[in-house]
């Protein structure tokens, strides 16, 4: 009776030469942006701790956010939660031209009226 398993590493690929060359300079590639980045990250997490509590833990890679979890215990009041909001109220309407939509509904149909 013949084997009809196969083994496992039969079925396994081997990568050739190139493949494992593009992936060791992605991965270097990665691990310097990682690093250059780090910097700045810090600097935007101390930011969001004291304007934007919800994106906390969001700038490092690999850092997570677990439920539950109180996000503003460093913020000592919302002004600057406020005058984030207005600000990027303010940037919103100095990005979108007057004279456009912001959403259109290409399919509408005629008798639909629009708010």
């Amino acid at each position: 009776m013949p084997d009809t398993e196969t083994s496992e590493s039969q079925l396994v690929r081997k990568p050739y030469p190139r493949e494992d060359q593009i992936v060791l300079e992605t991965l270097r590639e990665f691990s310097e942006f990682q690093s250059q980045r780090a910097v700045f990250a810090q600097q935007w997490e101390e930011a969001s701790q004291l304007v934007l509590p919800t994106s906390r833990n969001t700038f490092n890679f690999g850092s997570s956010n677990w439920q539950g979890q109180k996000k503003t215990d460093r913020q000592i009041d919302g002004t600057g939660a406020l005058a984030l909001h207005r600000f990027c109220a303010i940037a919103d309407s100095l990005v979108t031209p007057r004279s456009t939509y912001m959403v259109a509904l290409p399919n509408a149909p005629s008798d639909c009226q629009l708010l």
